[in-house]
């Protein structure tokens, strides 16, 4: 009688720890997914979601009254140095200030925005890769939010892009209107940075605590 109960015992015990062990590797291969709607941390692109599907999963829920401040900073020449440099200066300019680096849409071969892998925040320097960028942008705006837009030309007619494509400043201008978004600042050529204070120094809702 004492053998049958130890072997039933040894059994369960067996069987328990089976179980819990198929449990660890279960939620360690199967990890139940997180909302990051506004966290910086790298993870992995969702292949079986459409841009737009994924891009309305992670929309931010707060009031409309929260302002948040969006950039697309386009590097209209990839072979200029000066123009990396004005890119990188503005970026780090705004990270520097605490913007959340996943509302930093970088339009720029050299330059790429290698901090927030939730949004496709890079794209080419192009008209295409710029209206991907306002496209993704417009489906995560309220009106009462704010967006940069910085261009590493200073042209207020036509504007060449790295593609040799050509964009007029007005038709940007109506680009960037199409988003919905009210309040827009358009910067162009070399970095202002009393200008960028400006522009930053409103309490945004996307402003992260404990950014370096």
């Amino acid at each position: 009688m004492k053998i049958r109960n130890i072997l039933g015992g040894v059994v369960i015990g067996g069987l328990s720890i089976a179980i819990g062990t198929y449990s660890i590797f279960d939620v360690f291969d199967n990890p139940k997914p997180k909302n990051l709607p506004n966290q910086t941390e790298i993870t992995k692109q969702v292949p079986d979601k459409t841009e737009e599907t994924k891009f309305k999963s992670f929309k931010k829920q707060d009031k409309t009254e929260d302002q948040y401040l969006f950039g697309v900073l386009i590097n209209t020449n990839d072979l200029d140095l000066k123009n990396k440099d004005n890119v990188r200066t503005v970026y780090r300019f705004l990270r520097s200030r605490n913007i959340n680096p996943c509302y930093l849409y970088v339009a720029s071969g050299p330059n790429q925005n290698i901090e927030c892998a939730i949004y496709y925040v890079n794209q080419d320097s192009s008209l295409e890769g710029i209206s991907k960028a306002l496209d993704q942008i417009k489906l995560r705006i309220y009106p009462s939010d704010t967006i940069l837009v910085y261009l590493t030309s200073n042209s207020k007619e036509d504007i060449k892009l790295s593609d040799s494509s050509v964009v007029s400043y007005n038709k940007l201008n109506e680009m960037v209107i199409g988003t919905g978004i009210k309040n827009i600042e358009i910067l162009a050529g070399d970095v202002n940075q009393q200008t960028l204070e400006r522009i930053v120094e409103k309490p945004y809702k996307n402003k992260m605590q404990n950014s370096k």
